[in-house]
């Protein structure tokens, strides 16, 4: 009797597990797989370049504030591109990596005039530097809120080519001069931020995400033409970003 009454117990126990395993909800989406897309976005920040002088008498024009130590820009701007990833998903967990390239004009510009009593003069000091493209590559690590939901943070490399100018004009009736420079270079750098993606279809899913970046600094070197006098640019190239961007899965 006892035993009969022990198969009865599990036979049962294991009818109801099946019922309720059959009753969990099947994910209406999964995350999982090789997908591709497109974003826009913008960029705003405000950043300061420092100035500094190399030789004594313009570094005697900066310490006494005639040429400004520092200028703030703040660095705007749009861009657009295309992505390319893959998400592995387990359970509510989805981990990924990610890849983007955008074109952008994020361009940051100042112009600061200044004036010295003794001789009369003015001295305008101009920068200007400008991001035209961008790219990451980025882990991911999510959640799913719900099926169709995802919450995640995201990290890696950041990749960007900038062009920096720089100059201090002095316009008077004696000694005008003035201290350009300038340059064209690759930065390497790295980003995170969040994002928020959400599935429209099976295949389809829209996403709005943030990203900071820092690409480093830069430090340019101006001389007044015919002389050995020397200002140095120091650039600081990072922002803020945020974009929409729509993915299609590959299957």
């Amino acid at each position: 009797m006892r035993t009969k009454y022990v198969l009865a117990v599990a036979t049962a126990s294991a009818f109801l597990s099946v019922q309720a395993a059959s009753a969990e909800p099947v994910p209406s989406f999964t995350w999982s797989g090789f997908y591709y897309g497109g974003h826009f976005g913008a960029s705003i920040d405000q950043t300061s370049t420092g100035i500094a002088g190399d030789t004594p008498i313009l570094a005697l024009l900066v310490n006494n504030g005639i040429i400004p130590s520092s200028v703030t820009s703040n660095p705007s701007g749009p861009l657009a591109g295309l992505q390319l990833g893959y998400n592995f998903q387990r359970g509510k967990m989805v981990y990924g990596v990610e890849a983007d390239l955008s074109l952008a004009a994020i361009e940051g510009k100042s112009i600061t005039a200044t004036a010295a009593i003794l001789p009369t003069a003015r001295y305008t000091t101009t920068v200007d530097q400008n991001l035209q493209w961008f790219s990451t590559l980025r882990g991911r690590l999510g959640f799913t809120y719900t099926d169709k939901v995802l919450i995640y943070g995201t990290g890696g490399l950041a990749l960007g080519w900038s062009t920096y100018n720089a100059d201090v004009r002095r316009t008077a009736f004696l000694l005008n001069f003035d201290v350009p420079a300038s340059a064209n270079v690759m930065k390497a750098g790295w980003t995170v931020g969040l994002g928020a993606e959400y599935a429209l279809q099976d295949r389809w899913s829209f996403k709005a995400e943030y990203l900071y970046y820092d690409l480093g600094k830069e430090s340019i070197t101006g001389t007044i033409a015919g002389t050995a006098q020397q200002l140095t640019y120091n650039f600081v190239t990072r922002s803020n970003i945020v974009r929409l961007g729509l993915n299609r899965k590959f299957n």
